[in-house]
């Protein structure tokens, strides 16, 4: 197998992006554990779920993904692209159901902090990936250019509520 890393038109950076993508469930995992006061590097916690993040983001950089032969004119999808919104999906919902039994024994700030990054995040998330899904079954580069308005939005919004109070009701941000 031959990486197909260096190609015209972007498809480098959109394998980055994607890579980069891989790990974020990963991250909001470690993010929910240090904000429950549970994460201990020590225990090898979540090394399935790096494990996951690892392949998801090297397939990303495999003709499997995006073949060498895709053009703009005629995109063509391999397995592993959707391989990848498929796994990336189990993570998000692996972690949203976590956070959702964690957060009942969780109460005050740990349990609101919970419910923003985490469900937000995964909410944000799956934007994204709805957006992919629709780029990739309409071929319209509109549903690309509103993923990073998207991500904007979740951190604006996560800003905003913490500089305008200390405490909050999280719902209205789900």
């Amino acid at each position: 197998l031959e990486l197909a890393i260096f190609q015209e038109d972007g498809l480098f950076w959109l394998r980055m992006a994607t890579m980069v993508g891989a790990f974020i469930p990963f991250h909001l995992w470690i993010t929910k554990e240090v904000v429950r006061g549970t994460y201990d590097i020590r225990r090898g916690q979540g090394w399935w779920m790096a494990a996951l993040g690892v392949f998801l983001g090297w397939i990303c950089f495999t003709e499997w993904f995006i073949p060498l032969h895709s053009t703009p004119e005629l995109r063509i999808r391999g397995w592993a692209y959707y391989t990848y919104i498929v796994g990336v999906i189990t993570l998000y919902v692996i972690l949203c159901v976590q956070t959702l039994f964690q957060a009942r024994s969780t109460s005050g700030v740990k349990k609101l902090e919970l419910q923003v990054l985490l469900l937000g995040g995964c909410a944000a998330c799956f934007a994204v990936i709805g957006l992919m899904v629709m780029n990739a079954i309409t071929h319209q580069s509109v549903y690309i250019h509103l993923q990073p308005i998207v991500v904007l939005g979740f951190y604006s919004g996560t800003a905003w509520a913490m500089i305008t109070s200390r405490i909050f009701d999280a719902r209205h941000f789900l």
